[in-house]
């Protein structure tokens, strides 16, 4: 009989670590998951605040000096490890309006993100 409850606690034992393992594999899959998904919402809210200075600069150019002067461009930032790549399309709407589209973009393990702004920008002057 005592060989029995021993062969017993081994199964116990047994199985109790494949409960542990299993547990342990879900706990780290979520902590992957989670910190994917942070670094993807750092990414997004880097690139919109990129994008917003992008416009500022369109109506600093316009502020110094005309409307005229406010013309397709493109850089690069890069912030930590991510180089995030910002162009800024002009779009004539009339001769005194543009269209201005600002588009940040990056690359993810995922595949590339994107984040855009429109405004328009008149000649107030």
């Amino acid at each position: 009989m005592i060989k029995s409850q021993s062969g017993q606690t081994l199964v116990e034992v047994l199985t109790g670590l494949g409960l542990i393992l299993v547990v342990v594999t879900a706990l780290i899959g979520m902590g992957v998951i989670a910190l994917k998904a942070s670094t993807s919402a750092r990414n997004r809210t880097i690139a919109a605040k990129l994008a917003s200075e992008g416009m500022e600069l369109a109506r600093s150019v316009r502020d110094q000096g005309s409307l005229s002067d406010v013309v397709d461009d493109s850089d690069s930032v890069t912030v930590g490890s991510v180089t995030f790549t910002r162009t800024r399309t002009v779009t004539d709407v009339s001769a005194d309006k543009k269209k201005i589209v600002v588009g940040i973009s990056w690359e993810e393990s995922s595949g590339t993100k994107s984040v855009s702004v429109t405004s328009y920008l008149t000649d107030w002057r």
